[in-house]
């Protein structure tokens, strides 16, 4: 696309951003601006000029923020009313669950987006804003949890197979157990030949440079706990059809 348009910026939201946006650089010419964003509150946070952490856009609506270690034990009460701190009262390093009240009388009061975000830093030294800055990791009770020593999400998993360069339509993750043993069941679906056990090693190998912990299951346990299955060409597209045919959207 570089070689027909010469964008003056592009603006790009999801999950897959950071993972992507090298290849984004590469074929538009121009590094992209992230931002977080949803229905709910339309634009949340975005980047500076430099292209750092995102900051919140402090007057879309009122912020609180559960702070993590407040989740694992009380995810399944519904009656559990967890306590908040506001976007002054955030610490760096830590992730933290969204809560928005909107303001103009919008309806929404408290609301929880089921979004974590983690606080990489609480001010941009180098754009000269005093405000935290954010990076988006992850929906509520999404994580694989391997062994009690490493806990996984989409963008690591995501990240990690992406690393890999391999060519793969489509892919989707889960934990299954081996004995008492449990591991990550990885199905891909790819764009060439490659072997289960040769695409496990690498992925295992990308994980244990992006996830401290996850490095930690080998140097503890001795064990190498990603197993891949491969599907057919197809199988995601075949899958979509039919959800599409019971009416999903």
């Amino acid at each position: 696309p570089k070689d027909l348009w010469r964008p003056k910026g592009i603006l790009a939201y999801g999950l897959d951003t950071s993972i992507y946006k090298d290849a984004i650089t590469h074929y538009w010419g121009i590094k992209p601006h992230e931002s977080y964003a949803g229905t709910e509150g339309l634009v949340y946070a975005m980047q500076a000029w430099n292209r750092k952490g995102m900051t919140f856009v402090p007057d879309t609506v009122f912020w609180e923020f559960i702070p993590y270690e407040q989740q694992p034990e009380h995810l399944d009460d519904e009656d559990y009313l967890p306590s908040t701190v506001l976007l002054n009262e955030v610490e760096e390093g830590k992730l933290y669950e969204v809560v928005i009240t909107q303001f103009y009388g919008m309806p929404l009061l408290r609301y929880r987006l089921n979004d974590i975000i983690k606080i990489i830093a609480v001010r941009d030294e180098q754009a000269g804003i005093n405000l935290p800055q954010i990076v988006f990791q992850r929906r509520v009770g999404e994580i694989i949890n391997l062994a009690g020593l490493a806990e996984l999400d989409e963008k690591t998993i995501w990240q990690a197979i992406a690393n890999t360069g391999i060519k793969y339509t489509d892919w989707l993750a889960g934990k299954e157990y081996d004995q008492n043993q449990s591991f990550l069941r990885l199905y891909l679906e790819l764009k060439e030949e490659r072997e289960p056990a040769e695409i496990a090693t690498m992925i295992d190998e990308q994980l244990k440079m992006i996830d401290i912990d996850y490095k930690d299951i080998d140097n503890y346990l001795k064990l190498q706990p990603v197993r891949v299955t491969l599907l057919s060409s197809g199988t995601f597209q075949r899958y979509t059809e039919e959800k599409v045919k019971e009416g999903a959207d």
